[in-house]
């Protein structure tokens, strides 16, 4: 049996080879050649009967590019071209604009050569079309999602309306795979108002930035746009076109209404090459910038709304607090202005300290408040132009307990009550309501701390005349570290010293929120 086996390997099949390679080249499912270094076909395999009627025998002998393409000589690009020249392997995508196909054309050399010398090639085409089509759709769907999140990402920014729109209308005309012009505009509406306002606009004639300034819904192509609530399309300068002005180039449009719920916010005007075909690609991607551009109308709209709100609340809340602080010295005459002079000068130490804005904010607050609770106190006690009796000054103590009490419930941007509440607490200690020390004493209340004593050192009072500035300064000064906060006792000194700070001229300034 061993032999018998051995004897078969020994002995090679009796085939006819010329046979095998046609039987081999029609057995392939693409376009098959055996072509020569000087482009004549060899064999050809019966895909080409199959799909052209060409029968394999009508093609061998004839010049390949004459033969396949029509031509006299070799395209640009022919890969059997660059094969014979080269040597190596080719391969090209191509599309056969006679049958509307991509091609795909590998052409591979062999170690056979004709009678005559001429090197053999294998030359095999595949339609590969679909294949091409998904490809396409693969890029294209990527490159609109890649632009859609450059869009979005403008919406995490704290950008002005218009520097916004102008922002994403210059990001879609100069995306290189859209085939639009570098020029557009982008319309809002505003209260209703069934007109479009041009609030963005890139390389449009002077004439239409004055004529398409305010744009009525249904004139010319925008107006329909937001009239219709449809995408109007235009590949040239047509009968929808109201705005015209001499001189005006042919062009054509896609707009596109910006939707909210059926409610027209706005429409994105992109300008074409005049005879632009129109694509649904194209038209499908923006109608989703368009969607993305609602969402980052709607969030700006709220955002200026709540600024808005946000700012007249502030307005109030600052009117309640210059109430709080006139009702204070209001019964307290010999401190009239003391507040107003602490709370500057603890939002100078603040500022000077490099505090952010919004905390300077709510130290300047709760400066004009801080004495709130001297209301609990009474006036002959508050005017008293003697010293205190022990449970007189006792008494005068509960006024920042009572204001905490008053402005714990009050819901302000900052920690106010706190911040009141520790105004005469100590880093060693030693002050009060609530002998805190250390860094149980938030920065807020260590500012209000050094204005505090500053202010009222320098100040004339019922019970003493003004001990002066110098005197206050050097009190600070010596309890820097163990009383007060060094930074907020470093910046006071600053002030003062070096850069010309005066309480008298902080009497008067307007207190705004």
């Amino acid at each position: 049996m061993d032999k018998d086996v051995n004897a078969l390997k020994a002995t090679p099949p009796s085939i006819d080879c010329g046979l095998t390679v046609q039987v081999v080249l029609d057995a392939l499912p693409f376009f098959a050649l055996l072509v020569d270094a000087q482009h004549t076909i060899l064999q050809a395999n019966a895909a080409f009967e199959k799909n052209f009627g060409v029968t394999p025998a009508s093609l061998a002998g004839k010049y390949c590019p004459n033969a396949i393409h029509g031509l006299d000589h070799p395209f640009p690009g022919c890969p059997l071209e660059e094969a014979c020249s080269s040597g190596c392997s080719k391969e090209r995508v191509l599309f056969d604009a006679e049958h509307g196909i991509w091609m795909k054309s590998s052409v591979y050399p062999t170690t056979t050569s004709t009678p005559e010398g001429h090197r053999i090639f294998v030359h095999l085409s595949e339609d590969v079309t679909e294949l091409q089509g998904a490809k396409e759709e693969l890029v294209r769907n990527a490159n609109i999602q890649t632009a859609l999140n450059d869009l979005l990402r403008l919406a995490v920014t704290n950008t002005p309306m218009d520097d916004l729109l102008q922002q994403v209308l210059e990001r879609i005309v100069t995306l290189p795979w859209l085939a639009v012009e570098r020029k557009g505009a982008i319309f809002l509406v505003e209260e209703e108002s069934k007109t479009l306002f041009m609030r963005a606009q890139t390389s449009l004639h002077q004439a239409l930035l004055t004529a398409c300034h305010e744009v009525p819904f249904g004139r010319c192509m925008c107006g329909r746009a937001a009239a219709t609530r449809t995408v109007q399309f235009a590949d040239s300068v047509d009968e929808r076109h109201d705005v015209r002005y001499d001189g005006i180039k042919p062009h054509g449009h896609y707009c596109v209404p910006l939707l909210k719920d059926d409610h027209v916010l706005g429409v994105l005007n992109v300008y074409l090459v005049p005879g632009h075909v129109r694509n649904a690609h194209e038209e499908a991607f923006l109608r989703a910038a368009a969607e993305v551009l609602v969402g980052l109308v709607e969030k700006q709209r709220a955002h200026e709304t709540l600024a808005e709100t946000l700012a007249r609340l502030r307005k109030t809340l600052g009117g309640i607090i210059d109430l709080m602080a006139s009702v204070v010295e209001s019964r307290d005459p010999y401190t009239a202005g003391h507040q107003r002079r602490v709370s500057d000068l603890a939002r100078s130490i603040a500022t000077e300290m490099g505090l952010a804005r919004d905390v300077v904010e709510g130290i300047r607050t709760a400066g004009l408040v801080h004495d709130l609770g001297k209301i609990a106190i009474p006036a002959e006690i508050l005017s008293k132009p003697g010293r205190l009796t022990a449970l007189e000054y006792q008494m005068v103590q509960t006024h920042v307990s009572v204001a905490y009490e008053l402005l714990k419930p009050i819901q302000f941007p900052w920690p106010i009550a706190n911040a009141v509440a520790q105004q005469h607490e100590r880093l060693d200690g030693s002050g009060y309501p609530a002998h805190v020390a250390g860094d149980a004493i938030g920065v807020p209340g260590r500012v209000l701390a050094v204005a505090d004593v500053v202010e009222s050192m320098a100040s004339h009072r019922p019970y003493r005349p003004s001990l002066g500035t110098d005197r206050a300064l050097e009190e600070i000064q010596r309890g820097r570290g163990t009383q007060y906060d060094p930074n907020a006792v470093d910046a006071c000194l600053r002030l003062f010293r070096e850069k010309a700070y005066s309480l008298l001229g902080s009497f008067n300034e307007p207190s705004v929120v």
